[in-house]
């Protein structure tokens, strides 16, 4: 019946917002975690350090952001500590496991 159509499609829906909504609350806690780790190991520190040399080196009436940002980028990939990517990593694998029937 049309009755029990609705329930379902409903339950399903609010299925689907809750999970959405959880993948949402997990990717800003790993965002925070990320967050906090790279300013408690200096990374955050270290980069700023190294766009003022950037611009100190080339001039500030030189430097585009789009050439900072390219300029940054590689370091600031270098600089994430292997310690904090294995981490990350682990815990996007517990979540991924922890959600893989969906």
């Amino acid at each position: 019946t049309f009755e029990l159509l609705l329930q379902a499609f409903l339950s399903k829906i609010f299925y689907l917002v809750v999970v959405k909504y959880e993948n949402i609350f997990c990717f800003n806690s790993l965002k925070e975690l990320l967050r906090a780790k790279l300013i408690e190991c200096g990374w955050k520190d270290q980069l700023k350090a190294h766009c003022k040399e950037v611009i100190k080196e080339k001039g500030l009436e030189h430097v585009t952001v789009d050439d900072l940002v390219a300029e940054i980028t590689p370091k600031g990939r270098a600089l994430v500590p292997d310690s904090v990517k294995k981490e990350l990593l682990q815990r996007i694998r517990t979540f991924l496991a922890q959600h893989a029937s969906l």
